[in-house]
C-alpha cells in the first residue's frame, strides 16, 4: 500500500493505472486524468480536485472525507459504491449519470454543477 501524504499532483496522467489500495491525505490533484484507472479500496482524506476528468472511475470500497472537486469531470461515476462519503464539495463539475442513491448528503455542497440524470 502506498500512502501520500500533503503532496501535489500537476498534470499526471493516471489513466488505465491502477491506484487501488493508496492512501491520499491532504493531496492536491490539478489538471489529472484518471480515465481508466481504478479507485478501488483508496482512502483519501482532505484532498483536492481541480480541473480533473474521473469520469466513470470505479470507486469500490473507497473511502472520500473532505474532498474537494472543481471544475472536474466526474461523469458516471456510482458514488453508491463508496464504504465512506464524508463532507464532499462539487463546484462547477459535470456529475452527470451519476449515482448517489441512499447516501447521506446533507453536508454535501453542489454549486454550478450539472447534474443531468442523477440518482439521489
Amino acid at each position: 500500500m502506498a500512502e501520500h501524504l500533503d503532496e501535489e499532483f500537476s498534470g499526471v496522467d493516471f489513466s488505465g493505472k491502477s491506484l487501488e489500495d493508496h492512501v491520499f491525505d491532504d493531496c492536491t490533484f490539478l489538471n489529472c486524468d484518471f480515465k481508466g484507472s481504478s479507485l478501488k479500496r483508496v482512502r483519501m482524506a482532505g484532498c483536492k480536485f481541480v480541473s480533473c476528468d474521473l469520469s466513470n472511475v470505479p470507486l469500490a470500497n473507497a473511502r472520500l472525507r473532505d474532498a474537494s472537486f472543481e471544475s472536474c469531470k466526474l461523469m458516471g461515476i456510482q458514488w453508491v459504491q463508496l464504504d465512506d462519503l464524508v463532507n464532499p464539495s462539487f463546484i462547477e463539475s459535470n456529475l452527470n449519470y451519476c449515482n448517489f442513491s441512499g447516501l447521506k448528503l446533507r453536508k454535501t455542497l453542489f454549486s454550478k454543477c450539472s447534474l443531468r440524470d442523477v440518482d439521489f
